[in-house]
């Protein structure tokens, strides 16, 4: 104790005297998980002439246990399809369920069955049997509701977990096929309606293109003029065959048709050269009462004769026309000019006309959602749907069954062989990282010190509690639960990226490595006893440090160092702990300097 003191002084001083705001004695907490390895693993059975004696009523009490202990994993089995059914019925959030228990069950069963034939061969050698002989009847009723409970189960899980699968697969395969269908839909969409707003914008846009009758077309408004035409019969080479109106039966045919009808309907160069000494307001009349001979207008102003396959011959018609008066460009310029302007004329006056009767317009190159409708609809639920089975009130009453049996009586004592039955694999159900996990809390006291502007050190002690979760422990009821209680020793060398200005800083930030090992006394809850083993650890800690004032907060990453293993032997098998460099866990410590 007097050396105690004194190294408490020592550092006391050394803290006073080097006055860094950093250095001092501190408490404090850490919580952590880690990744464990636990494993089972029945017993193996003794040699063949290998005997024991035990009386008949330790026996009963043995053939009750196992029984218990498959009813409860019958219980557990159960009790997942109970929580399966009462969850979430979203077939994304349901899993399979695990029938690993089934190896344990059927270990169990053997021994029950072992059990009972000694019970059975004693009871038949004894003199007034009668009353065991009935207890006997009892136990062989629990051990056939026994199997058919575990059938019955089995069988459900099977369903449940097929049915599932056959669900999840019907509809990820249907809403894939949907989520297709809507990106095609939306491709259309998109392409329909970037085509369609480009023939609106030229119809649109035509009014305002207009030369005048006596006024001359400059050169940018008779290629606009030229360039608009050619866009527009593309544009409406998209449209067609995307309007379901327009494109049955043979779309591509149908759009040829209507683009024929038009563009074989344009004046040759020949008769325009022989119409020679037209001025525009000739030209113009002429277009006009040329559109009109060919019925393409005015009748179009009505909504009967305003549709696509019509608007399609009035666009093939500009266009070819104007590419017709374009070859006069250099042979007649005068007649190039006069006809260009009438044909120009013509179009925007047309197309005034349809800008007027927007909804006429409209019926010919509807909106997307009229000419596609509303796209794939996806109606199929995600719902899980499955008649569950709840077998708990068998299993309670297989319980009550059990307990009312008394135990067998004889004189003497019985002598018995184990069990040879094919014996369960060794359980270890999920070898992943962190499918086993270990919650920790740990209560520590020690001291840091700054020996220079970045570096220092700090040492410490512990104590602390440790709770292990495993799916181990719902397959097998014997065991209930494991839990750990530890002293450490460990130490750190700290590295601070800033130092402190007057030693008055308030915020540090560095890295620190460390070890940090001691004794552990492991715990192993089974059904009727606790179960002690002493063990030791000694692991590296990495991290990431950070002081505000007297506050320090660690995070880091705890790597065992020294592998090992810990065992217990019970009756029906063996409990193993390994532990090694993969069992890595993740921490986080508060201390708080005190002085």
């Amino acid at each position: 104790m007097e050396h105690l003191k004194r190294c408490v002084c020592v550092f006391a001083i050394l803290s006073i005297a080097h006055g860094d705001v950093r250095d001092g004695f501190f408490v404090g907490g850490r919580f952590g998980v880690s990744s464990e390895s636990p494993s089972y693993k029945q017993n193996t059975p003794t040699s063949a002439g290998a005997t024991r004696s035990v009386s008949a009523t330790e026996l009963s009490q043995d053939a009750k246990q196992d029984i218990q202990d498959v009813l409860q994993l019958l219980k557990n089995l159960n009790g997942s399809l109970v929580r399966a059914k009462d969850g979430n019925q979203a077939l994304n959030d349901l899993s399979s369920i695990s029938l690993s228990s089934l190896s344990s069950i059927r270990t169990l069963q053997a021994n029950i069955a072992n059990i009972l034939q000694h019970l059975q061969e004693a009871i038949n050698n004894s003199t007034n049997n009668g009353q065991n002989q009935a207890i006997m009847s009892q136990y062989r009723a629990i051990v056939n509701e026994l199997q058919t409970l575990q059938t019955q189960i089995t069988q459900e899980v099977n369903n449940y977990n097929q049915e599932l699968n056959s669900q999840k697969q019907n509809y990820d395969t249907k809403h894939a096929a949907y989520q297709k269908a809507e990106q095609e839909y939306q491709g259309k969409v998109q392409a329909y309606n970037t085509a369609r707003t480009s023939v609106t914008n030229i119809i649109n846009n035509a009014p305002s293109m207009t030369c005048g009758f006596n006024a001359g077309c400059s050169s940018n408004q008779l290629t606009t003029f030229l360039n608009d035409t050619a866009a527009l019969v593309h544009d409406l080479q998209i449209l067609a065959p995307l309007n379901p109106k327009f494109s049955q039966n043979n779309p591509q045919q149908n759009y040829n048709n209507a683009y024929s009808s038009g563009y074989n309907q344009a004046v040759s160069v020949q008769t325009l050269e022989n119409l020679a000494g037209y001025s525009v307001n000739s030209a113009t009349n002429y277009f006009t009462n040329l559109l009109q001979q060919l019925g393409m207008y005015p009748n179009l102003q009505t909504q009967a004769n305003l549709n696509l396959s019509n608007l399609i011959s009035l666009a093939a018609w500009f266009n070819h026309q104007a590419d017709i008066i374009e070859a006069l460009k250099y042979s007649n310029p005068t007649q190039f000019s006069n006809y260009m302007q009438g044909l120009l004329n013509n179009y925007q006056g047309v197309f005034q006309d349809l800008t007027i009767n927007a909804p006429n317009l409209n019926d010919a190159v509807p909106p997307a959602t009229t000419a596609l409708g509303n796209g794939p609809q996806f109606s199929l639920s995600n719902q899980f749907n499955f008649p569950y089975q709840n077998f708990a009130p068998q299993i309670q009453a297989t319980y009550h069954q059990l307990n009312a049996i008394p135990n067998i009586a004889l004189p003497h004592t019985i002598q018995i062989k184990p069990s040879v039955a094919p014996l369960a694999k060794g359980i270890n159900q999920s070898s992943s990282l962190f499918s086993n996990i270990s919650y920790n809390v740990d209560l520590l006291a020690g001291y840091q010190y700054f020996f220079s502007g970045h570096f220092g050190f700090s040492f410490h002690v512990s104590v602390g509690y440790g709770y292990i979760h495993s799916p181990i422990f719902n397959s097998l009821s014997f065991f209930k639960h494991l839990q750990d209680v530890k002293v450490n020793l460990g130490a750190n060398l700290i590295y601070d990226f800033n130092t402190p200005t007057d030693y008055k800083s308030p915020v540090y930030y560095g890295v620190f490595a460390g070890v940090q090992g001691g004794n552990t006394n492991f715990v192993l809850n089974t059904n009727n006893r606790a179960l002690w083993r002493a063990s030791y650890n000694l692991g590296l800690d990495l991290g990431l440090r950070f002081q505000f004032s007297s506050n320090i907060i660690k995070v880091g990453v705890d790597i065992p160092l020294v592998p090992y293993k810990v065992n217990w032997q019970t009756d029906l098998g063996s409990f193993q702990l390994n532990r090694s460099a993969k069992d890595i866990g993740f921490f986080i410590t508060y201390e708080k300097l005190i002085f």
